[in-house]
């Protein structure tokens, strides 16, 4: 009986996330075909002047390492 009651819940929540995932739950400004969303802000002015504020050259490794 658990177990017949576990794979009906489970096939429910699988039926369910395979819906909501699916869903476009947010419309972008920028139509339905964007993939970048707020990097469409970005400009070749704000670009400059980003790097404008760059003052040492330092590099920060931000990547996680993964073993």
């Amino acid at each position: 009986m658990l177990k017949t009651t576990l794979s009906v819940v489970s096939a429910a929540l699988l039926v369910t996330a395979g819906t909501a995932s699916a869903q476009d739950w947010t419309k972008s400004k920028w139509g339905p075909n964007d993939e970048i969303g707020a990097a469409n802000y970005m400009t070749p002015e704000l670009v400059m002047k980003a790097a404008s504020l760059v003052k040492t050259g330092k590099t920060y490794a931000l990547g996680i390492p993964v073993d």
